[in-house]
């Protein structure tokens, strides 16, 4: 896996994006990221790019598990959800 750190900013948002194929949110179900707002999520589906996501708190409002993305709570679910949008790209393309 190739990947890279690039401080975010508002002039290098759009560029980031460019690189990306599935934005993930990943989350810990305790009291501090219960309340997250799901900003990643927003800018993900933004910028057309497919989401996968951890089903707590407003993500559950934000990803219709199936329709516009996935929420994924197991490893295996995440396994599925990011294989289901690596190998298809008409997938990809309508979740995005």
């Amino acid at each position: 896996v190739r990947w890279q750190y690039v401080e975010w900013s508002p002039t290098v948002e759009e560029q980031i994006a460019r690189h990306m194929d599935i934005g993930i949110m990943p989350l810990v179900d305790n009291e501090f990221q219960r309340g997250k707002c799901g900003m990643k999520l927003l800018q993900y589906m933004a910028a057309a790019i497919p989401v996968v996501a951890y089903p707590l708190g407003v993500n559950t409002a934000l990803v219709n598990h199936g329709c516009n993305g996935f929420l994924a709570d197991t490893e295996e679910a995440w396994r599925e959800a990011i294989t289901a949008l690596v190998e298809s790209s008409n997938l990809r393309e309508e979740f995005g």
